[in-house]
């Protein structure tokens, strides 16, 4: 449980190093709205009938 709360710092995290860079500025919104969606994503991934067997997803 420890683990999960840890990742789901990552990304808020990630997109606030993000928001710091000042060059690129439509690059840069594209990655953040990309890292905006990876959880959703991940979870989705998760939920999938093969991944839900693996010892490793659980």
């Amino acid at each position: 449980m420890k683990d999960r709360c840890t990742h789901k710092k990552l990304v808020p995290m990630a997109v606030d190093k993000v928001m710091e860079v000042k060059g690129f500025p439509s690059r840069w919104k594209m990655i953040i709205l990309e890292l905006e969606r990876l959880p959703s994503c991940l979870l989705n991934l998760l939920t999938h009938s093969c991944f839900s067997k693996n010892a490793l997803c659980k």
